[in-house]
């Protein structure tokens, strides 16, 4: 709390990577339900209007079919493709 008093930028070194995700909305519900509006101070909107009009792509990590199969220690059998991952029950665990 005290370095935030200061106002003064502090660095502090991480043992390891934190991931940080920041949201900025234009948008939103506000307590009673009722959708708030805010100006698009950033100039964002354009670009996710943009974004979301474009065809969906999705690339997996190049060993995600491999994590997949450890994750499922032989609840079944994994089927892989360029575009899905399908788990195939083995007989008598359901569909």
């Amino acid at each position: 709390a005290a370095a935030v008093a200061t106002a003064t930028p502090k660095r502090i070194n991480l043992g390891k990577p934190l991931a940080i995700m920041l949201l900025y909305l234009t948008a939103f519900p506000d307590d009673a339900g009722e959708i708030q509006f805010r100006e698009d101070i950033y100039a964002r909107d354009d670009a996710v209007r943009a974004a979301l009009a474009a065809p969906f792509t999705f690339s997996a990590p190049e060993d995600y079919a491999e994590r997949a199969r450890r994750q499922l220690k032989g609840s079944g059998t994994l089927v892989a493709s360029d575009t899905s991952v399908k788990v195939q029950p083995r007989a008598g665990r359901g569909k």
